[in-house]
Parts: C-alpha cells; sequence; structure tokens
C-alpha cells in the first residue's frame, strides 16, 4: 500500500490509507467483495484540492543515520511517562468487557462517514 500511495503521489493523485475498517463482512457487503477475499485495508486515491505542506522533521538525516552500529541516542532520553500511561490505557481498554459493547457504535460511525 505504501508503494500504492508512493506512485499516485508521483502521478499527481493524494492518497489516504484507512485501516480502522469496519467487521469483514460488513465491508464485503458494503463495497460488493466476494465472500473469499479478506480486506485488510482501505486506500482512497483522487485529486487534492489543496497542495499538502511538508512536515517538520525532529531530527536531521545526519542525526539519525549511523554507519556499521546503532548510533542514535535521543538527548536526555528518560522514562516518557506519557507514553507509559497511553501504553497501560490501552492494555487496560482491550482488558475491558465493555469493549465489544463500544466497537459497534465506532462502526456505524465509520459507515455514516463514507456512506
Amino acid at each position: 500500500i505504501e508503494n500504492m500511495l508512493l506512485a499516485a503521489t508521483a502521478l499527481g493523485l493524494a492518497g489516504c490509507w484507512v485501516c480502522h475498517l469496519p467487521t469483514k463482512s460488513q465491508l464485503r457487503s458494503m463495497l460488493g467483495i466476494p465472500a473469499f477475499y479478506d480486506p485488510i485495508a482501505y486506500v482512497a486515491l483522487g485529486y487534492s484540492d489543496i497542495k499538502p505542506k511538508g512536515t517538520a522533521r525532529k531530527h536531521s538525516a545526519v542525526d539519525v543515520i549511523a554507519y556499521n552500529k546503532f548510533g542514535f541516542r535521543e538527548k536526555g532520553s528518560r522514562l516518557n511517562v506519557g507514553l507509559f500511561a497511553k501504553r497501560a490505557a490501552r492494555k487496560l481498554y482491550y482488558m475491558m468487557p465493555f469493549r465489544d459493547k463500544v466497537k459497534p457504535s465506532v462502526d456505524k460511525r465509520f459507515e455514516k462517514k463514507f456512506d
């Protein structure tokens, strides 16, 4: 999919890789996909009205390229509390019994948005 998006950009198209999908059976019925295909992602391609802005990089290429050894050292790296909290919350979410009740409402929102 990454190569498809790069090729689309080279041809002047804009693209979006959508990974959060409804269940496979719902997606098959919405898009008319035969049962023997297994959808894993959705790629939307088209012409954009605006030209996207470049993203500022956190590190320059010189800082992240190393030759024959691992040389990337983030300055002042300590335990990132925010990242730890995010991972813990995600783990708790997947352990919760209500998760299967939340997923259908998320799928309905997706269907309304892209219907």
